[in-house]
Order: C-alpha cells, then sequence, then structure tokens
C-alpha cells in the first residue's frame, strides 16, 4: 500500500513512541501529483523533526496552496508557528506528547 507518515506519538505512560500513517492507496496507484504531494510532506516533516522552521514553514505553506483543506499540513503548520518561538534541546526528535483527558 502506499503511505503518508502523519506523525510520531507517545501516550501518556509509555517510553516508546509509534509512528501514525495514512494510507494513500494500493501500491504503485497513486498519481503523480498525489506522489508528490505525498513527498514533499515527508520533506516538510523531517524539517519540522530537525528544527528547521523556515524550512518547514515553506514547505507546509506551498503545500497548502496545492490542496488548502489538507488537515495535516494545517497541524503541521500550527505546530511549526507554535515550536518556532520555543526553545527546544537538540535532542528534540518532534515527537507530539499525548495525554489521556478525563
Amino acid at each position: 500500500i502506499e503511505v503518508r507518515e502523519l506523525d510520531l506519538l507517545r501516550v501518556t505512560g509509555k517510553e516508546t513512541p509509534i509512528r501514525v500513517y495514512e494510507v494513500l492507496a494500493p501500491s504503485g496507484e497513486l498519481s503523480d501529483q498525489e506522489e508528490d504531494f505525498r513527498d514533499r510532506f515527508e520533506e516538510g516533516l523531517e524539517a519540522y523533526r530537525s528544527q528547521q522552521w523556515t524550512r518547514a514553514r515553506q514547505v507546509f505553506s506551498d503545500l497548502l496552496g496545492i490542496r488548502p483543506d489538507d488537515g495535516p499540513s494545517n497541524l503541521y503548520q500550527q505546530r511549526v508557528e507554535e515550536r518556532a518561538g520555543e526553545s527546544l534541546p537538540s535532542s528534540w526528535k518532534g515527537v507530539h506528547e499525548m495525554s489521556v483527558g478525563k
């Protein structure tokens, strides 16, 4: 199958984060445009995880110009804006901490 990695999540009480994927299509059935979009998203995700805020901001902005309703691109654009002003350790790898609400 063709997938797009969406996030790296760690839930409360667990040490190891899990990768979350979106299923896009059966293997080999992505159009050239869909494949390019996925590849650009992965580029933005890598920039985000390596704290390259300007690059991540540009990639997600470009993707939203193509698909304004792409939820994952919107989410990462918001996260970039939040994280860009923070002082994060160099060991930070973009793991999103999830907590269970009551």
